[in-house]
Parts: structure tokens; sequence; C-alpha cells
């Protein structure tokens, strides 16, 4: 019986060991890639100076990019704390001609010309909502839907 409750206790140590492993891996997985989202959006803006920013990729889902810019569209000057990047921008000229060039004038609507935004462990095909606090990121959402 002795033998029994050791064996349960070692496995059960061993699967509570596994565990917690993983949950510090994906914090330290969280934490890097919030870092790598703050160091390359800091290239476009002064990220100190917004609590929300939308990041919108020129190329992917279209509907959702449409969706995005126009809820943008109709909310920016309600709220100068949010921030709009265009991403994966490959001809500006192009996102001029489609967005409008006085929207695109906007004190708070960003291009990312250099491609910052296209580091492999950040891209997406689908617009996203970076929460932030005092220039820190609290959470990242896909934007599927608004």
């Amino acid at each position: 019986m002795t033998k029994m409750i050791i064996f349960y206790g070692l496995r059960n140590f061993k699967l509570l060991s596994i565990f917690s492993l993983l949950l510090l891996t994906q914090c330290e997985f969280r934490q890097n890639r919030y870092h790598l989202y703050e160091k390359n959006i800091s290239k476009i803006l002064d990220i100190d100076r917004y609590d929300k920013i939308f990041i919108v990729p020129f190329e992917g889902c279209g509907a959702c990019i449409v969706t995005s810019v126009n809820y943008f569209k109709d909310n920016h000057k309600k709220d100068i704390g949010k921030a709009l990047i265009f991403s994966s921008v490959k001809d500006v000229k192009k996102l001029r001609n489609e967005i409008g060039e006085e929207f695109l004038g906007s004190v708070n609507i960003f291009i990312d010309k250099n491609n910052y935004l296209g580091h492999s462990k950040i891209k997406s095909i689908y617009p996203q909502i970076i929460f932030l606090h005092k220039g820190k990121i609290r959470d990242i959402k896909m934007v599927r839907e608004l």
C-alpha cells in the first residue's frame, strides 16, 4: 500500500512539474512576443501616447480589413488614444486610392513602410487590436469581427 501511495505521489509530482514547465514556457513566450511588438511598434509611432493600436494588414482577410477600417473611420476622432497602423503595404499608392488620402492624413494613422510588423513571429493576416497601459502591452486580440 505504501509503495502505491509513493508511486501515485511521484506520478502526480511529475505531472505537476510538466504542467508548471508548460505554463512558465507559455508566459515567457507571450512576454517575448509582446516585447517584439513593443519594439517594432515603437519604430513607427510613440507607443506611450496610445492605449489602443489597431494593426491592419493590407493583405489578407479582405472583409476583415474593410470592417476594421470602417470601424476606425467612424470612431477614431472620438478617442485620440487610438492609433491605426497599416502593415504589409506593398503599394502605398494603391492604399491611398482605396482608403482615401484625407483619412490617411489623420495624425493617428500610420503606414508601416519598412515592414516592421512583418516579422514572422507577429505577422497576421487578420487585423489586431493591441491594448496598452503606459506603453506596455496588456493584451492582443485578433479581429475577425467588430
